[in-house]
C-alpha cells in the first residue's frame, strides 16, 4: 500500500510539468500543493485511493483547464481504481497500469512541449527576419538614393526640364 501512496504522490509531481507557459509556476505550485494534501489524506487513510483520484479532477480543472491530456490521465487512473475496488484488477496490475499511464503521459507531454518550443522558435525567427528586412528597406534610400527622373516639355521658344 505504501508503494501505491508513493506512486500517487509521484503522479501528482509528474503531472506538474504539463504547462509550458511563463506563468506555469503558480499553476505547478498550486497543483503540487493540492496534490500533496490529497496524497496525505490517502496515506493517512482518511479517504480511499479512488476518492483521492476523484478529488484530483477539480484540481486539474482549476490549475490546467485546457490540458485534456492531464485530465485524461486522471480519468484513466480513476477507472483503474474502480476496477480494483470491484475486484477486476489486482493491486499489482493497477501499479503496472498506473506507471505505464504516467510514462505515456510523460512522453506525450515532452513531445508537445518540444513542438511548442519549435513553433515559438520559428515565430521568433520570423519576427527577426521581418524586423531585419524592414530595417534594411528603411536604410536603402540613404545608401542608394532614388534615381532622378527628368522630363522636358517644349513650348514655342521655351524648353522646360523638371527633374524628380
Amino acid at each position: 500500500m505504501k508503494k501505491l501512496i508513493l506512486c500517487f504522490i509521484g503522479a501528482v509531481l509528474v503531472g506538474c510539468s504539463s504547462a509550458p507557459t511563463g506563468n506555469a509556476n503558480w499553476r505547478d505550485d498550486g497543483y503540487s500543493r493540492q496534490g500533496q494534501v490529497i496524497a496525505e489524506l490517502v496515506e493517512s487513510k482518511q479517504i480511499t485511493r479512488l476518492e483521492g483520484l476523484q478529488r484530483m479532477i477539480p484540481v486539474v480543472k482549476t490549475y490546467f483547464p485546457e490540458d485534456q491530456l492531464l485530465l485524461g490521465v486522471w480519468n484513466d487512473l480513476i477507472r483503474y481504481a474502480e476496477q480494483v475496488e470491484m475486484g477486476e484488477l489486482t493491486n499489482q496490475k493497477y501499479r503496472e497500469l498506473f506507471e505505464a499511464r504516467w510514462a505515456l503521459f510523460d512522453d506525450a507531454n515532452k513531445q508537445r512541449h518540444a513542438e511548442r518550443e519549435a513553433i515559438d522558435a520559428r515565430e521568433r525567427q520570423s519576427q527577426f527576419m521581418g524586423s531585419f528586412l524592414s530595417n534594411m528597406s528603411r536604410s536603402m534610400p540613404r545608401t542608394y538614393p532614388p534615381a532622378v527622373n527628368c522630363t522636358t516639355t517644349a513650348m514655342p521658344g521655351v524648353l522646360t526640364t523638371n527633374c524628380r
